[in-house]
Parts: C-alpha cells; structure tokens; sequence
C-alpha cells in the first residue's frame, strides 16, 4: 500500500529539474567514463606486477624445424 511521499507515486518539480540537469550536463557520460578510466588504470597497474614475471621461451626452440 502506497504512503504519502512514497518515490514510487510522488513526483516532484524539483526532481524534474533535477533530471533535466543532469542530462543537460551529461552527468552519466561523464560517470562512466571516469569509470572506464579507472578500471583500465586498475588493469595497466595489474599488468605492470604481472609482466616482470612473464617468460617466453625463446622463439627458435618453438618454432617446428623445416625438415627438407
């Protein structure tokens, strides 16, 4: 049963106004390219601990021998 002041069946001017800022500011773009930005700093930092400790073996030994 619905309250009074209850979000779900309240709508204010204010809110309106609010949204409408928001998309005129491109607030949400905006979030989630911070937050893009973030996860690819969080994956350079992971790859930089990570790489050091890569070794490859070197390419002659996997390469299959031409046998003529």
């Amino acid at each position: 049963m619905p309250c009074w002041g209850d979000p779900e069946y309240t709508f204010s001017d204010v809110e309106r106004a609010i949204q409408q800022e928001v998309r005129k500011r491109n607030f949400l773009a905006r979030y989630q390219l911070r937050v893009a930005e973030a996860e690819r700093a969080r994956e350079m930092e992971r790859s930089a601990v990570w790489k050091p400790n890569i070794v490859l073996p070197p390419i002659e030994r996997t390469m299959p021998r031409d046998n003529r």
